[in-house]
C-alpha cells in the first residue's frame, strides 16, 4: 500500500514539474540548448556591413553586440575637438548604427526560423 503512495506522488511531482517548465516556455532541463553560428557565406550585401563592424563570419547576438559598441567608443563624435573630424565621426556613427540594425535583424529573423 505504501509502495502504491509512493509512487503517485512521484507521479503527481513529475506531471507538476512537466507542466510547471512547459507553461514557462523552458526547455526540459535535461537537455542543452544549441547555439547556433551563422554563417554569411549565402548573402555578399551583409560583407560590408560586417567589415565595417570588424565581425568575422561566425558570430551570434552577443558578439554583435560587443563588436558595434567597440566601434561607438572608437568612433564616437565628443571624442574630436576639429569640426571636419566631427562631421567624419558622425557620418561613420550612422553607418555603424545602420550596420547594427540590418544585422541585428537578420539574426533576430535566423533564429525565429531555426526554432
Amino acid at each position: 500500500m505504501t509502495y502504491v503512495l509512493v509512487i503517485i506522488k512521484i507521479l503527481i511531482l513529475t506531471f507538476t514539474l512537466y507542466h510547471f517548465f512547459k507553461n514557462r516556455g523552458v526547455k526540459k532541463p535535461y537537455k542543452k540548448r544549441k547555439k547556433p553560428d551563422i554563417v554569411f557565406k549565402e548573402n555578399p550585401e551583409l560583407k560590408e556591413y560586417k567589415h565595417l563592424l570588424g565581425i568575422k563570419n561566425k558570430f551570434d547576438l552577443a558578439s554583435l553586440k560587443t563588436a558595434y559598441r567597440k566601434q561607438v567608443k572608437a568612433n564616437h563624435p565628443d571624442l574630436f575637438k576639429n569640426k571636419n573630424d566631427k562631421i567624419k565621426a558622425t557620418q561613420k556613427m550612422l553607418k555603424i548604427n545602420e550596420a547594427y540594425q540590418i544585422l541585428s535583424e537578420y539574426l533576430q529573423n535566423k533564429e525565429c526560423l531555426q526554432v
